[in-house]
């Protein structure tokens, strides 16, 4: 007769993940930018795998855009229970945010127990001042709330 047990896993945060650089000029000039943050829990057999992309780009012409994805493995079944499989995974496993970012600095966003992400924290425009600059943009954190794996053995 097979053996269950549910195992509670918090994803690991998400800090000062930098996008690259690939149009535009650097700078936001003050327009926006708009952002498009896409984070997924992923099962691929035995590992929970974490997907996330991040998308800034400026609002006016000459569109400054900043992107990147990218995925790591975090939980690893045979790892933390030898001889157990994965069955299923319950909670929340996809997010997606969008936003226009006004103003300078950090923008702080909470979303609570309601999903996979509970809090999001971003830098978008950094201000060049008077003669442009480079700006940086930056999930500066993005922190996830508990799911819940049904392991099988």
């Amino acid at each position: 007769m097979a053996q269950y047990k549910l195992v509670p896993i918090t994803p690991p945060d998400i800090k000062n993940y930098r996008p690259g650089h690939t149009e535009g000029d650097t700078d936001f000039h003050g327009h926006g930018p708009y952002v498009h943050i896409v984070t997924e829990v992923q099962r691929k057999g035995n590992l929970l795998v974490l997907a996330t992309s991040a998308f800034f780009q400026e609002t006016e012409s000459d569109w400054t855009t900043f992107e990147d994805a990218f995925s790591y493995t975090f939980y690893d079944v045979h790892n933390q229970h030898p001889g157990w499989r994965i069955k299923s995974i319950h909670g929340y496993l996809y997010q997606s945010f969008e936003s226009i970012l006004t103003g300078y600095g950090t923008h702080v966003h909470e979303f609570g127990i309601g999903g996979l992400v509970r809090s999001l924290r971003l830098n978008g425009d950094s201000d060049g001042g008077a003669f442009g600059g480079d700006d940086n943009p930056a999930i500066q954190a993005l922190t996830f709330n508990e799911i819940e794996v049904k392991l099988v053995k």
